[in-house]
């Protein structure tokens, strides 16, 4: 989902970056994005609740916000950022298929370790009939 900011609402970014300078809005952005962090915690430490999913979608709207003021600032375009998105999903894909394969590989060892036990319990049973069963039967 693509938030869309209108003329009306860049020319406020940047008035407020003009007003309170790029110190303080990064500072800002790295406090909206600290405040995300504790409403996500309290939806994983706690019961959820209507309140905390309304504090996240709050938290997301700020965060968003702020982004955008910071892509103004570092001239980071649509296209740039999409491309990023791309390499960052493509990343991920590999990643995920990695732990399938891995998954795979620790499945098969797994059963190639039970295939192993199973042969090893049988052949201490074939022993103790064989050594133990004539000794145990003759008293």
């Amino acid at each position: 989902m693509k938030v869309e900011f209108t003329d009306d609402k860049v020319n406020i970014m940047k008035t407020a970056l003009d007003q309170w300078g790029l110190a303080a809005q990064v500072g800002q952005t790295v406090e909206e994005c600290a405040e995300l962090i504790v409403a996500l915690q309290k939806y994983i430490n706690r019961t959820p609740s209507p309140d905390a999913l309304e504090n996240i979608t709050d938290e997301i709207a700020d965060v968003e916000m702020m982004l955008a003021q910071m892509r103004l600032v570092f001239g980071i375009d649509d296209n740039t950022l999409r491309k990023q998105i791309e390499y960052k999903f493509e990343k991920l894909k590999k990643y995920l298929l990695n732990d399938e394969i891995n998954i795979k590989k620790i499945t098969k060892y797994t059963s190639d370790l039970e295939s192993e036990a199973a042969a090893v319990a049988a052949l201490a049973d074939e022993i103790w009939r064989e050594h133990f069963t004539p000794i145990i039967g003759s008293l």
